[in-house]
């Protein structure tokens, strides 16, 4: 009787594990399929496909069970009706009023989870597994920054952009202020990271009304920071600020490499989080965007004292005794990695911007 329960459940989780990989397949099937699509009806059909396919992830990667998938699902599906309905509205006439184009992006704030909608991104991130974690905040805001892109094109041709710009700036001024707002009392690690994100979103969206070329290189840094944080963390199981001191018991190259990402994130010059925000800043001051930028600035160095909750426990505890760390099994192989990746970016990024 045990055999074939044994049995039961090895071939359930071999399934499983066969079900999964289909549903990351489609994920990233769709990220291709709406970033080369020439029409609305398609781009939302890549865009449900992806959101679709996430709630599996959602359901079976997470240990503990919970509602946010269910929460996940119902703002996609109000914020992608109400895009559907206004999206056709758009194609119907030649010259769209303001408010088919105030509907539209606010159901692409929606998905996103920037303000006024950020309260349910907030909670639903910090619900989730690492791995979710890094799916919503990195490969879930592909598309709709780049329908929010197509949007804005659409507006620049009609007599409205001035109005939706000056709306757009307010949105991002909000949610930067309410980025630093709610961090003041959070011990938890996701929710720093996820309030990170929503200020990061910021300075995208910003980059977006310059330059979509200066939004792929933002992106592209942010999401390989990240992705190196996130990968640690979730190898050691740290959740909170208080676990962070875990990591007295590794070797000195280790934090050595946790600091570096750390610093990363928080756009310290000279590593590759500082070129990411400073080519930002010199694309927007080109666009007379001085206000916006000192805003922005302002934020950024208020969230910058949070950062250092984080950094603290990182270069404590550092063993400077290098003749006992010399003999340790020390990977260097992660160090190098870190140090090659950066340069090869840096490299792609001075390739793109003179392109």
């Amino acid at each position: 009787m045990f055999y074939y329960y044994y049995m039961y459940m090895y071939m359930f989780n071999i399934l499983m594990n066969y079900t999964l990989l289909i549903f990351i397949m489609m994920m990233f099937f769709s990220v291709i399929m709406g970033l080369n699509s020439n029409s609305m009806l398609f781009f939302w059909i890549s865009i449900e496909i992806n959101s679709m396919s996430f709630l599996p992830l959602m359901l079976f990667l997470n240990k503990n069970f919970n509602d946010s998938f269910i929460k996940y699902f119902l703002i996609q599906s109000a914020s992608s009706s109400m895009l559907l309905f206004f999206s056709l509205l758009s194609m119907m006439f030649m010259s769209p009023e303001i408010m088919v184009y105030l509907f539209m992006i606010l159901a692409i704030l929606m998905k996103m989870g920037m303000f006024p909608f950020h309260y349910w991104y907030l909670n639903v991130l910090v619900n989730l597994s690492w791995l979710n974690y890094l799916i919503l905040s990195i490969i879930q805001k592909i598309l709709p920054f780049y329908f929010l892109n197509n949007v804005i094109l659409m507006m620049s041709a009609s007599k409205c952009f001035k109005n939706m710009k000056f709306f757009l700036y307010f949105i991002i001024i909000m949610s930067s202020i309410i980025s630093i707002s709610l961090i003041n009392s959070t011990t938890s690690i996701k929710m720093l990271f996820a309030l990170s994100s929503l200020n990061h979103m910021t300075w995208m969206l910003l980059s977006m009304l310059t330059s979509m070329k200066i939004w792929v290189f933002y992106f592209s840094i942010y999401a390989f920071i990240l992705i190196s944080l996130i990968y640690s963390l979730m190898k050691l199981k740290i959740e909170f600020i208080n676990e962070l001191y875990i990591l007295s018991n590794f070797n000195y190259i280790f934090k050595m490499i946790m600091t570096l990402f750390l610093i990363g994130l928080m756009s310290f010059p000279p590593l590759i989080g500082f070129f990411m925000k400073m080519f930002n800043m010199y694309m927007l001051t080109k666009y007379n965007m001085f206000c916006m930028v000192y805003i922005l600035l302002l934020m950024s160095m208020i969230m910058f004292f949070y950062y250092l909750k984080l950094l603290l426990p990182c270069m404590m505890f550092f063993n400077m005794n290098m003749k006992n760390n010399f003999y340790m099994k020390i990977n260097l192989i992660k160090f190098y990695y870190f140090l090659i990746m950066n340069l090869m970016i840096f490299m792609f990024i001075y390739w793109l911007l003179n392109l």
